[in-house]
């Protein structure tokens, strides 16, 4: 997996970033993580696939750790809102 992400190679990005979601590695998908993992997660029609809410925790999370609070916290703020 990390050879993968080692590449520069998006598509590929995607491709491990799905699987790792198919697995529910979040944890991992976030330690290994890259910067394309933002736009996988925000972006890509892949993603639609994926529960809405578990997209969203992960790309909380991920804003957090690479330092831009203001749109991890406004993520949560919505995340808040929604109804269960």
């Amino acid at each position: 997996m990390d050879l993968c992400l080692s590449s520069s190679d998006e598509v590929l990005h995607s491709v491990v970033y799905s699987w790792m979601m198919n697995k529910k590695l979040h944890n991992e998908l976030l330690v290994s993580s890259k910067p394309s993992l933002e736009f996988f997660l925000q972006r890509s029609p892949v993603c639609q696939q994926f529960a809405s809410s578990d997209v969203k925790e992960i790309l909380w999370m991920f804003l957090e750790r690479q330092g831009n609070h203001a749109a991890a916290a406004e993520i949560l703020y919505n995340l808040a809102k929604e109804p269960k």
